[in-house]
């Protein structure tokens, strides 16, 4: 086990640098979590890892430490009520541009499914439909930015849709094709910082499943950034679990876990 200290530390340097909190009692989790690390530096104990740490955590050590640490468990199409809200949405959609933003992509999944959607309704119009996909963890992004998948990954969604966005490789695995994957840009990001996207604004926001890793201080800090970059008849996609009902905003539930700014209603 790790000592109730040291776990203290390294907990603390997670959720000052990435906003993400670990609860008490949550020990074995961070051991499996960094036990290859560990082993990677051929150390045999945590009181020496959070010394390398604190002295190499300004460079690459403290993105590894956290890529380790994040969740990221994810799948195509998962709740797929919000992608077929943003299909209904898209029918009726007469824009030139329109933009998206994948906040957590995790692995790619979602921004994929995203762009699968959008594709199907959009067809020779999908070449004005662009996704900023971003995450806190470099390895996961690496591998959305290849976007394999293999057949247990492929298993939930439509016969058609793996047909028609996938091809397959030499060793069983799937490519997403280019079409989908060229409408992506995947991009490193820390929530828990200053947003750097500029006065750009999104007609899709997507930010699910994130906040309940956030105390409500940060969650605040991020529905505040979600309301400068949505547009104003843009639409916020939140996860099962999360939750903005004790925080200050302006954006009304309008379906399961789906918010539009409330100033958008004259009624």
């Amino acid at each position: 086990m790790i000592p109730e200290y040291i776990f203290n530390e390294l907990c603390d340097i997670l959720y000052k640098n990435s906003g993400i909190i670990i609860k008490k009692g949550k020990q074995t989790l961070v051991i499996n979590r960094l036990h290859n690390r560990l082993k990677f530096l051929e150390m045999d104990n945590y009181k020496d890892y959070l010394k390398y740490l604190k002295s190499y955590g300004t460079n690459n050590e403290l993105s590894i430490f956290i890529d380790c640490l994040s969740t990221n468990m994810t799948s195509l199409f998962r709740e797929n009520h919000h992608f077929v809200h943003m299909n209904n949405v898209l029918k009726n959609n007469k824009s030139n541009k329109i933009k998206c933003w994948s906040s957590a992509c995790s692995s790619g999944e979602e921004p994929y499914s995203i762009a699968m959607s959008a594709e199907s309704i959009l067809n020779e119009n999908f070449s004005k439909f662009k996704i900023l996909a971003t995450d806190i963890n470099r390895t996961v992004l690496e591998k959305a930015n290849e976007g394999v998948y293999y057949n247990k990954d492929l298993c939930k969604i439509d016969s058609s849709f793996k047909l028609k966005y996938f091809k397959k490789n030499d060793d069983d695995s799937f490519k997403i094709n280019d079409i989908i994957r060229k409408s992506i840009l995947f991009k490193n990001l820390n929530l828990n910082d200053k947003i750097p996207l500029g006065i750009n604004k999104f007609d899709f926001i997507f930010c699910r499943n994130v906040m309940i890793y956030f105390n409500k201080d940060l969650r605040q800090k991020l529905i505040n950034d979600i309301s400068m970059f949505i547009k104003t008849n843009g639409y916020l996609y939140l996860g099962h679990a999360d939750s903005i009902g004790d925080l200050e905003h302006n954006f009304k539930s309008i379906g399961e876990t789906i918010y539009k700014l409330k100033w958008f209603y004259s009624t």
